[in-house]
């Protein structure tokens, strides 16, 4: 007897839907890396009008706290690849009820397509200098070009996001604290960010 694959039934996320959620998501990271910052004290950043400042943009290691771009660098695989791991979601995935699957079984992806995912974004696109701004561009981009609506790192990994609210899909509901506190988080990343371009 054969069993019809799960495929069948996915719903691939909206465009809309994962933008969202990577926003959340990045928001969170901002969060964590705006304490990161306070911990190791980074040195005054080069501004805008500055020479060196392409320079410094685009290659992270090019002034003395590259410490810190590592640090940020490391905190952020580790925030996607340990949930993905786990819940195949991150918090922003849940908030908007996405979930990443295997493209061939619609099972939880395997420990290796994580970390293949997790590798390509966001660990070479924020750790490699010159080369990860422009993977970090064509990764974006891909879910335009891809059928499935799928990043570079999903074709890559063997991934792709689903809709989890769609009919056949089980939905697991997000807790009004975990909610309450994705927001909380949100908006205070979006504080730190909007008070640090105001300084800046």
């Amino acid at each position: 007897m054969t069993i019809a694959p799960q495929a069948a039934t996915w719903t691939t996320a909206a465009r809309r839907h994962r933008f969202a959620a990577f926003l959340v998501d990045n928001l969170i990271l901002l969060a964590a890396n705006a304490l990161i910052g306070l911990v190791l004290k980074p040195p005054a950043q080069p501004r805008a009008d500055d020479p060196g400042y392409l320079t410094t943009l685009l290659n992270p290691y090019a002034d003395t706290d590259w410490p810190l771009q590592i640090a940020i660098a490391v905190v952020g695989a580790a925030y996607f690849w340990v949930q993905h791991a786990l819940w195949g979601q991150t918090l922003g995935k849940r908030l908007y009820r996405l979930k990443v699957v295997s493209a061939a079984t619609g099972a939880m992806p395997t420990r290796r397509q994580v970390g293949v995912r997790t590798l390509v974004h966001p660990f070479l696109s924020s750790a490699v200098p010159y080369l990860g701004s422009v993977l970090y561009l064509v990764d974006a981009l891909w879910i335009f070009a891809d059928p499935r609506r799928r990043c570079l790192h999903d074709v890559v990994a063997g991934t792709v996001v689903v809709d989890v609210s769609a009919p056949g899909m089980k939905a697991p509901g997000m807790s009004r604290f975990l909610t309450g506190l994705v927001v909380v988080v949100a908006a205070f990343a979006a504080f730190v960010l909007i008070t640090t371009l105001l300084a800046a």
